[in-house]
């Protein structure tokens, strides 16, 4: 189901949460976040078609956003290159 919030991004509803700050995990991106990854990010195809856009804000530490066809789907902020490579393997993005 498609969301949109008076956050000018469209997203499901589990990515307004993701966004918004109401998820406690993994971190949540600001709309401005959202966009600084969106926009600096290096863009990966996931298994599933979801686009992900995945952005080393320092060494070895990483946001990003997954977007699929109804808007954005998650968002995570400050993961580590670990945390990174698992997700990475479980959602099949291709990581060079």
């Amino acid at each position: 189901k498609s969301h949109v919030e008076n956050i000018g991004l469209e997203t499901t509803v589990h990515g307004s949460e993701r966004i918004s700050g109401a998820a406690t995990r993994g971190g949540v991106l600001s709309v401005e976040g959202v966009e600084t990854t969106k926009s600096l990010g290096k863009v990966l195809t996931q298994a599933d078609g979801a686009t992900v856009y995945l952005h080393e804000i320092s060494p070895g530490r990483f946001n990003a956003v997954i977007e699929g066809k109804r808007g954005i789907i998650t968002t995570m902020g400050n993961w580590s290159q670990k945390s990174i490579n698992r997700i990475s393997k479980r959602y099949g993005w291709k990581i060079e």
